[in-house]
C-alpha cells in the first residue's frame, strides 16, 4: 500500500500427515501460516512447495507476505534447453495459479541449481517477467553464499526488479550453523551482513578453506 516494510520472514516447507505436502483439513492447513503470524513474522518462503489456492487466501486476508516458489532444487540435467523447458512449466504454472493473490510479492525459479545462474536463468528470468512485470524475481536462491561444515560455494543470485528488463546481482546467503548454537556462531549471525563485524566462518570450523575471504571483500565492496 506504498509503504516501507522492512521484512521478517520464515523458510516454510510443509509436512503434513496422510498426504505430506497436502493438509488433510482445511484447519491443518493454515495452522502453521497462523502460528508464523502470531510469532511476528510478515513473511513467508512457500519452500520447494507452492502454497495452495485455500492457504495463500488466508495470506491474503491476514496480510502474511508469500515468497512463492517453484519445485525446482537441485537439478542436474546436462541437456540445457531440456532443463529450461522443464522449469518454464513450472514456472508457468505457478505464476498462471498465484499472481491474482495480493499476498505473493516475489517468484522464486530454483532453490539451490547452480546450472540455473546463468542463461536459463536469464530465460527464466524474462519468462516471469513476462507473465507478471509486477513482482521481483529471483533465478535461484542459496547461490551466493553457501556455508556449512562440510563445504560451501560462491556464486551469483540474479533478481529482475518489476518492470525491469535486466536482471542484477543480489547477495543471497544460505549459512547452515551446528545446532545447538555456540559463541561463535552467535557472532557470525548478530552481525550478520556485516563484514566488519561478523565472526569468521573458517576458524569457526566451517568450510570450504579459501572461500570466505571472496565473499567478505564482495560484502564489503557491495553498496546496497
Amino acid at each position: 500500500n506504498g509503504k516501507a516494510r522492512q521484512i521478517r520472514g520464515v523458510l516454510y516447507q510443509p509436512n503434513f500427515p496422510v498426504g505430506l505436502s497436502g493438509a488433510p483439513d482445511a484447519q491443518m492447513a493454515v495452522r502453521d501460516l497462523a502460528a508464523i503470524r502470531a510469532m511476528g513474522f510478515n513473511l513467508v518462503r512457500a519452500h520447494l512447495r507452492p502454497l495452495t489456492g485455500e492457504q495463500l487466501e488466508w495470506c491474503d486476508r491476514h496480510g502474511l507476505m508469500v515468497y512463492a516458489e517453484t519445485p525446482l532444487a537441485w537439478m542436474n540435467e546436462p541437456d540445457q534447453e531440456k532443463a529450461f523447458q522443464v522449469a518454464a512449466r513450472e514456472i508457468k504454472e505457478l505464476v498462471e495459479a498465484q499472481r491474482n493473490h495480493p499476498s505473493v510479492v516475489i517468484w522464486g525459479i530454483s532453490n539451490e541449481n547452480g546450472g540455473f545462474s546463468g542463461d536459463i536463468g536469464d530465460r527464466l528470468l524474462r519468462l516471469a517477467g513476462q507473465m507478471d512485470p509486477s513482482r521481483p524475481a529471483l533465478d535461484v536462491s542459496g547461490w551466493a553464499m553457501n556455508i556449512f561444515p562440510e563445504g560451501g560455494w560462491v556464486n551469483e543470485t540474479r533478481i529482475l526488479r518489476p518492470g525491469s528488463s535486466k536482471a542484477e546481482f543480489l547477495e543471497d546467503n544460505h549459512h547452515y550453523l551446528r545446532s545447538p548454537a555456540g559463541r561463535a556462531e552467535w557472532n557470525i549471525l548478530r552481525n550478520l551482513g556485516d563484514p566488519g563485524k561478523m565472526g569468521s566462518y573458517e576458524s569457526a570450523g566451517y568450510g570450504p578453506a579459501g572461500g570466505e575471504k571472496m565473499w567478505y571483500d564482495r560484502l564489503a565492496s557491495s553498496k546496497d
